[in-house]
C-alpha cells in the first residue's frame, strides 16, 4: 500500500518536471548556461553569410529571424 504524498511549498505551485533553484549562485550559473546555449544557436544568423532561423515557441507561433 503506497502513500501519495502531496508536494508542499513552492513545489506545489510548479508544473511537473520543473524545479526550484535555491541559492543565488545556482540560479546565476543556470542563466549563464542558458545564454551560452542561446548564443550558439543564433551565432550562424549573424554576419554577411548569415542564415535565417525559424523559431517555434511554446504557443506554436512561428518566428523567422533574418
Amino acid at each position: 500500500m503506497g502513500f501519495n504524498i502531496q508536494p508542499y511549498g513552492i513545489q506545489s505551485m510548479l508544473k511537473e518536471g520543473h524545479k526550484h533553484l535555491s541559492g543565488l549562485d545556482e540560479a546565476v550559473l543556470k542563466n549563464i548556461d542558458a545564454c551560452k546555449q542561446l548564443s550558439t544557436i543564433t551565432r550562424t544568423s549573424l554576419g554577411p553569410n548569415g542564415m535565417d532561423k525559424m523559431v517555434i515557441n511554446h504557443l506554436d507561433n512561428l518566428f523567422c529571424h533574418e
